[in-house]
């Protein structure tokens, strides 16, 4: 799924990425928050 690809015509396509990415980081976030919430 994570395939960079060095095309300088795919900006739009690259940066739908990265918000994907930024996305998927803050959900990974969040739901470790919530974990170690759950843990305590």
């Amino acid at each position: 799924m994570c395939t960079q690809q060095n095309q300088p015509s795919d900006a739009p396509i690259s940066l739908t990425d990265r918000f994907l990415n930024a996305a998927a980081v803050i959900l990974a976030a969040l739901c470790g928050l919530a974990i170690n919430s759950l843990m305590i």
